[in-house]
C-alpha cells in the first residue's frame, strides 16, 4: 500500500538542494591528525598499571599471565582431594546394606 503523496518529498528535496555544508577552518584536518598522533593508545586489561606485577605494559603479556594464573589455579583445584562430609565413610555407597554393596559382595565373595 503506497502512502498518499502530499508533496513533502519535493519540498524536502528542494531544501536539501539549497543546503550548503559548513567548511572547516583552515588546518582542521592537520590539527586532528596531530592530536591523534600525540595521544598514545592505551588498552589496559587491569585498571592499575601492569608493571606492579613485574610485567611489561603490553596486552599480550597481560593476557598470557592471566591465562597462566587460571591454568595454575585449575590444576591446584583438580589435584586437591575432594571434601568428604563429616561422619560419613568414604565407601558408604559400597556398604553391604546398600544395593551396590550387596551386588559387589555377591560378585566378589558370593552371597552376603
Amino acid at each position: 500500500m503506497k502512502p498518499a503523496d502530499d508533496g513533502n518529498d519535493d519540498r524536502l528535496s528542494a531544501r536539501l538542494a539549497e543546503w550548503q555544508a559548513p567548511e572547516p577552518r583552515a588546518g582542521f584536518e592537520d590539527a586532528v591528525w596531530r592530536r591523534i598522533r600525540a595521544e598514545p593508545v592505551r588498552r589496559r586489561f587491569l585498571p592499575w598499571p601492569v608493571p606492579h606485577f613485574g610485567l611489561p605494559e603490553h596486552p599480550a603479556w597481560t593476557s598470557a599471565a592471566a591465562a597462566a594464573a587460571g591454568i595454575a589455579a585449575g590444576l591446584a583445584l583438580a589435584l586437591l582431594p575432594p571434601a568428604r562430609p563429616e561422619g560419613r565413610p568414604h565407601d558408604a555407597l559400597l556398604h553391604p546394606r546398600t544395593l551396590a554393596g550387596s551386588y559387589v559382595a555377591m560378585m566378589t565373595e558370593g552371597t552376603p
